[in-house]
């Protein structure tokens, strides 16, 4: 199913993470910078913000995070909490996952290469990959690291 909006998004997490999510905006718009839900993957708790964005006819993905939401992504990354985007790209299938640490400095370019970020459609296996691939996405190193080089 292509995203049309942030409630298919919504939609995804929760056929995979049912009633153990914890919704802080059960609904588009409820807080003020605030992620919109909290899910677990055994003892690691992850906080997520949802989004549904447009691609420009360029090709790059336009990335819309509003001033607050900036700001707690930021203090999330210098405090290293396993927190990040999970968004769709209106018009398309795919659900994309991007750690908060690469949020304020993100530009459409990168989020054109978030090809590893790509999180796995819930099929026949269940939703335990697509669990398994964004707690691995906000918690562990990835290629697209800052400091996976060094």
């Amino acid at each position: 199913m292509n995203t049309r909006d942030e409630s298919d998004v919504r939609n995804v997490i929760r056929a995979v993470y049912g009633r153990s999510a914890v919704w802080v905006e059960a609904a588009r718009g409820g807080t003020a910078g605030a992620h919109d839900v909290i899910v677990h993957d055994g003892p690691a708790a992850l906080s997520v913000e949802l989004k549904a964005w447009k691609r420009h006819r360029s090709g790059d993905i336009v990335a819309v995070l509003r001033p607050a939401q900036v700001r707690l992504h930021r203090v999330a990354a210098q405090e290293g909490w396993a927190s990040g985007v999970v968004f769709g790209v209106i018009g398309e299938p795919d659900i994309y996952a991007v750690r908060s640490c690469f949020l304020p400095e993100m530009t459409p370019r990168l989020l054109d290469r978030l090809q590893a970020w790509r999180l796995p459609p819930i099929d026949a296996d269940g939703p335990r990959a697509f669990k398994q691939a964004l707690h691995a996405v906000l918690t562990e190193r990835n290629p697209l690291t800052p400091d996976a080089d060094q």
